[in-house]
C-alpha cells in the first residue's frame, strides 16, 4: 500500500510541523516495511482530492469541523458534501495538520489486516535508509504512523477488492511541511565539521605567514641543535626555476634557503619555506649554484635557527641548442660538433628518418661533439641535437638545434694495383664499394706512407702515370670523395702501393759455341736491371718455358735436358715479392746438341724448303733426293702434316715437310731414371686419341673405348697399389704427351690402343710394341700379352705378339715409344685386341673392368709394385 508523503497528516505527527518546506513529489511504500517513490506529479493547487477506483471516481464530503465523511460507494449518484477527500480518523489533536481530501487505492488481495512494519525505521523502496533508522524518538513515531495507516480503511469508502486506491492531500494545505530524513541530518553535520576544519586551517596558515622570519638576523640554538635537514634533492627544473624537496624536520616552524655568493664568499638568504619543499624562481638559464637549507623554530619573542644542512647544488634547465657543424666523416660514421651550452650535462642526438617516420634516437655525448656510428657509406643523413641536465632523478632538456644535413664518406679505395706497365710509365687501378663523386691520387712517402703530393683527380677507377725513366720506383695512395650539402666528405686513403717502370727490352741477343762444345747465349745489358730470364721453346706444347735465371748478360747450356729449338731473354727488377719484367728479346734460333745429332734425308726427287711450316709460305730453295740436313724443331703445318725446321751446311735454315724425308739419325736419348722401391713409381697412361677409328659395331670409336679401359686401370692402381698414376690430357697430341710425361717425372709411358687389320682378314689377339733398347720395356710387353691372352674370347691367330717399335715405319718407329724413350722413360704401346671383327669388338666393349685389371696386373708384376696395406 502506498501513500504520499506530501498530504498525509500523520507525517506531521511523526516529523512535527516546524520548518516544513515543499516536499519532493515522492511517495513511500509502507507495505513490506519499505518506502517507495510514487512517481506521480504533485496535484495542482486548488484542486480537490479524488477517490479513484477501477470502475469510477468518488468524491468524499468535508464537514464543517474538518472531519472527513465517508465516501459514497461505487455507482452512487450522491455527490460529496465537501471537496476534500476522506480524512484520517483519530487524528492527534495537536498535530498541526489540516483535514484534506483523501484518495485511497487498495491493491488486489488486500485482506484488511494490520500492516507490519519493523519497529524504529523507515526504508525507501530503493533500499536507502531514512533518518528514522538511527533516531530512537523516530521509532515511536513510526509505530504511530503504521497504526494510522491501518485505520485508514475505516475512513474510506469500500471499493472492489480488485481495485487499488491512493490518497492525496489537496495542495492548498501544503504550507510549511518538510520531510527531513536522518541521512540529511548527517550530511549537514559533516558539512558543518568540514567548514570548521577549513576555518582552522586558514587561521593556522595565516598565523604562520604573519610569524614567518625574515632573512639576515642572528640565529641561536634553542634547547640544543636542531636536527639536520636530510634527503635534499632537486626534483625538477625550468629555464629560470627549480623545485626542491627534503625530509621534514619535527618541531620546526620552517626552513631557510640560502645560496652561496661567489663575490662575498658568504651564504645569503633566498627565501623561507614552511613545508618540506620549495620553488625557486628568477634563476639564470643553464646556471648552477651552491645552496644550504637550515630549519628554524619560534620561541616567544623571536626566531631561532641552526645551520644544519650539507651544501648541495641547484641547477636550471640548459639553454637551447647551438648550431651543429660537420666535423669529420668516415664510410660508417659522422662526427658533429657545436659550441658548449652552459648548464648542460650532455647532449642528445636524433636522426630524421624522413616522411612519417619522425626522429630516431642515435646516442648522446657528455661533450660538445658526437660520433654517430653504424651508418652506410656515401649516404646523406639529417640530424638534430638538444642539451640536457640530469637533475635528481629527472632529465631536463633544452630546445632542439636546427637540423643539419651531412653525409658519410665513401668506402676506402681497395686493391690499388699497378696495371699495364712500360719502361716509361704504368696504369694504376683500384676498386671502390660505394658511391663517390671522384678520386684523388697522391704521391706518398715510401718510408712513412704519408700522402705528400696531390697528382690529380679523376672520375674513374684508374689513373695513368707516364713520362718516367725505366726502373723508376714511386709510391702512391688514392682516396675517394663525395660532395654534399655540408661540403665534401673524403674517404680513407687506400693502402700505399709502390710501382716501378719496367727495364728496357733486351737487345743484341747472339750465340756462340766454345771449343768444348758448350753452347752460350749472350745479349746487351739492360740499364738498372737486377737479372735476366732465359726461355726455351717447347716443341711439345708450342710455347716457351723458363729455362734459367741469371744476373749476367750471358748463359751457357751444358745440360742435355735444356736443349731447345730456340730461345729468348728478358730483363727484370724485383719489388718486394713482385718481379717486373722488360720486353722479350728477338727469338734466337740455335743449334743445341739435342738437334745436331738428329738428321733427316730427303726421300723425294726434289723437295722445297720454305720460310715457315706450310707450302703457302715463301720458297727458299729446292733440295734433291739424298740431301741430309740437321733438324732444329718441328710443328704442324697449315696442310695438317708435320714440318721440320732444318739447317743446311751453308748455315741457311728453313722448313721442309716430313712427308718428303726419312729420319736417318734419332735424337740423343736421355738417360732412363733408375727406379728403386724407396719411392713410388710414376706411371703415365696414354689412351688412344684416334676418334676417327670406328668400331665395327656399337657406334663407338677406339678413343672412347680405350679411355674407358684407361680409367679402370688408373682406379685399380691408385686404390690398391703404392704408385703414382697420371692419365694423359686428351687434348694433347702424342709428342706433347711425351713431354707432359717427362714434366711429370714419369718412369713408365703406357700407351693403350685397340687394333685393326686394315684388310679383309679376320685377326684375333693382343700385341705389344716395345722399345728394343730397353729390357724392362720388352718384359712389360710380354706380361701384358700373357694377361690379355688369359681372358681373350678367342685364341690369338697372329704370327707374333711382340714387336720392336723402333724398327717400324722404315726405322722411324712408333712416336709413343720412341719419344718417351728418348726422354728417359720406359715406354710401351699395347694393342688390347681387334675392333674390326664383331666378336672381339663386343668383348672389348663389355669387359672394360677385366681388361683394365689385366693391364694393371702386368705393370704390378713387371715392376714389383707393392700392394697397399
Amino acid at each position: 500500500m502506498a501513500f504520499n508523503k506530501r498530504n498525509d497528516p500523520r507525517f506531521d505527527e511523526f516529523f512535527g510541523k516546524g520548518n516544513r518546506s515543499t516536499p519532493e513529489p515522492e511517495s513511500y511504500d509502507i507495505s513490506d516495511d519499505v518506502f517507495a517513490s510514487d512517481n506521480r506529479a504533485p496535484a495542482k493547487p486548488g484542486r480537490r482530492s479524488r477517490f479513484r477506483s477501477n470502475a469510477d471516481v468518488q468524491y468524499g464530503e468535508r464537514s464543517s469541523s474538518g472531519t472527513p465523511q465517508q465516501a459514497r460507494s461505487s455507482g452512487s449518484e450522491e455527490k460529496p458534501k465537501s471537496r476534500k477527500a476522506a480524512a484520517l480518523q483519530d487524528r492527534e489533536p495537536n498535530s498541526g495538520s489540516r483535514s484534506d481530501a483523501v484518495r485511497r487505492r487498495f491493491s488486489p488481495g488486500y485482506d484488511g489486516s494490520r500492516i507490519h512494519q519493523p519497529e524504529g525505521r523507515f526504508r525507501k523502496k530503493s533500499g536507502q535508509e531514512t533518518a528514522a533508522q538511527q533516531d530512537p524518538a523516530g521509532r515511536q513515531r513510526s509505530r504511530s504512523v503504521r497504526q494510522d495507516a491501518y485505520d485508514l480503511q475505516s475512513v474510506s469508502t469500500p471499493v472492489e477488492t480488485s481495485a487499488s486506491f491512493e490518497y492525496d492531500y489537496d495542495e492548498n494545505y501544503d504550507e510549511g511541511f518538510v520531510y527531513e530524513r536522518n541521512i540529511g541530518r548527517k550530511v549537514k553535520k559533516a558539512l558543518l565539521y568540514t567548514f570548521a576544519a577549513l576555518i582552522i586551517l586558514v587561521l593556522v596558515a595565516l598565523g604562520a605567514f604573519l610569524l614567518r622570519p625574515q632573512g639576515g638576523g642572528e640565529y641561536f640554538r634553542l634547547n640544543g641543535s636542531l636536527p639536520m635537514v636530510s634527503g635534499i634533492q632537486q626534483t625538477d627544473a625550468g629555464e629560470n626555476s627549480a623545485w626542491l624537496d627534503w625530509e621534514p624536520v619535527d618541531e620546526v616552524a620552517g626552513y631557510e634557503i640560502l645560496r652561496f655568493d661567489d663575490v662575498t664568499a658568504q651564504y645569503v638568504h633566498v627565501k623561507n619555506a614552511y613545508l618540506s619543499w620549495a620553488y625557486l624562481s628568477g634563476l639564470e638559464t643553464g646556471s648552477s649554484g651552491k645552496y644550504i637549507i637550515r630549519p628554524y623554530c619560534k620561541n616567544g619573542s623571536g626566531v631561532y635557527t641552526e645551520l644544519a644542512a650539507e651544501e648541495f647544488t641547484v641547477k636550471t634547465q640548459p639553454g637551447d641548442a647551438d648550431t651543429l657543424r660537420h666535423q669529420t666523416a668516415t664510410h660508417g660514421s659522422v662526427t658533429l660538433e657545436w659550441d658548449a651550452i652552459p648548464g648542460a650535462d650532455g647532449y642528445e642526438m636524433e636522426r630524421d628518418m624522413g616522411g612519417w617516420s619522425g626522429y630516431e634516437y642515435c646516442g648522446e655525448s657528455p661533450k660538445a661533439q658526437h660520433t654517430i656510428l653504424g651508418l652506410d657509406a656515401s649516404s646523406t643523413y639529417t640530424f638534430r641535437m638538444r642539451p640536457y641536465a640530469d637533475i635528481g632523478t629527472k632529465r631536463c632538456y633544452g630546445g632542439w638545434s636546427e637540423k643539419i644535413v651531412t653525409a658519410t664518406s665513401p668506402m676506402p679505395v681497395r686493391e690499388l694495383t699497378q696495371g699495364d706497365t712500360t719502361d716509361s710509365g704504368y696504369l694504376l687501378s683500384w676498386t671502390v664499394a660505394s658511391e663517390v663523386t671522384g678520386f684523388e691520387l697522391y704521391r706518398a712517402d715510401p718510408d712513412t706512407g704519408e700522402a705528400t703530393e696531390l697528382l690529380g683527380q679523376c672520375g674513374n677507377t684508374h689513373y695513368e702515370i707516364s713520362g718516367l725513366e725505366s726502373v723508376n720506383f714511386s709510391s702512391y695512395r688514392v682516396r675517394g670523395f663525395l660532395r654534399h650539402d655540408s661540403g665534401i666528405s673524403y674517404g680513407e686513403f687506400s693502402d700505399m702501393i709502390t710501382a716501378v717502370t719496367l727495364p728496357t727490352r733486351v737487345k743484341g741477343i747472339d750465340q756462340y759455341t766454345a771449343e768444348d762444345g758448350t753452347y752460350t747465349i749472350s745479349w746487351q745489358p739492360s740499364e738498372r736491371s737486377e737479372g735476366y730470364e732465359i726461355y726455351a721453346y717447347s716443341c711439345s706444347r708450342g710455347e716457351y718455358d723458363l729455362l734459367a735465371t741469371t744476373s749476367e748478360s750471358s748463359y751457357s747450356i751444358t745440360d742435355l735436358e735444356q736443349y731447345a729449338e730456340r730461345y729468348k731473354v728478358r730483363a727484370y727488377v724485383s719489388l718486394g715479392d713482385l718481379e717486373f719484367f722488360g720486353g722479350y728479346s728477338d727469338e734466337l734460333a740455335c743449334h743445341p746438341y739435342y738437334y745436331l745429332s738428329r738428321k733427316v734425308t730427303v726421300d723425294k726427287a726434289v723437295t722445297t724448303m720454305h720460310t715457315d711450316a706450310g707450302p703457302e709460305h715463301e720458297l727458299i730453295q729446292e733440295l734433291k733426293r739424298g740431301t741430309t740436313v740437321r733438324v732444329f724443331g718441328e710443328k704442324s703445318g697449315s696442310d695438317g702434316s708435320r714440318w721440320f725446321r732444318v739447317e743446311l751446311k751453308d748455315g741457311s735454315t728453313g722448313w721442309i715437310s716430313r712427308e718428303d724425308v726419312v729420319i736417318t739419325n734419332s735424337c740423343k736419348t736421355l738417360a732412363t731414371r733408375e727406379y728403386t722401391k724407396d719411392e713410388p713409381i710414376v706411371i703415365y697412361l696414354s689412351p688412344s686419341r684416334q676418334g676417327g677409328n670406328p668400331y665395327i659395331i656399337g657406334n663407338t670409336t677406339e678413343k672412347e673405348q680405350m679411355e674407358a679401359v684407361a680409367a679402370v686401370t688408373h682406379r685399380i692402381l691408385k686404390e690398391e697399389y703404392n704408385c703414382v698414376v697420371y692419365t694423359a690430357n686428351p687434348d694433347l697430341d702424342l709428342r706433347e704427351r711425351a713431354f707432359e710425361a717427362k714434366e711429370l717425372k714419369a718412369d713408365i709411358y703406357f700407351a693403350i690402343h685397340s687394333n685393326a687389320t686394315g684388310s679383309d682378314a679376320v685377326r684375333y689377339g693382343a700385341s705389344s710394341y716395345y722399345c728394343g733398347a730397353s729390357g724392362r720395356s720388352k718384359k712389360l710387353g710380354q706380361a701384358v700379352v700373357d694377361e690379355l691372352n688369359a681372358i681373350a674370347p678367342k685364341k690369338c691367330n697372329l704370327d707374333k705378339q711382340m714387336y720392336s717399335a723402333l724398327q717400324s715405319f722404315g726405322g722411324v718407329g712408333y712416336a709413343e715409344v720412341r719419344d718417351p724413350y728418348n726422354l728417359g722413360m720406359v715406354s710401351i704401346l699395347v694393342e688390347t685386341d681387334f675392333h674390326d671383327n664383331e666378336l672381339t669388338a663386343q668383348w672389348i666393349m663389355d669387359n672394360h673392368e677385366a681388361i683394365g685389371r689385366a693391364l694393371a696386373n702386368a705393370l704390378v708384376s713387371t715392376f714389383e709394385i707393392e700392394k697397399k696395406q
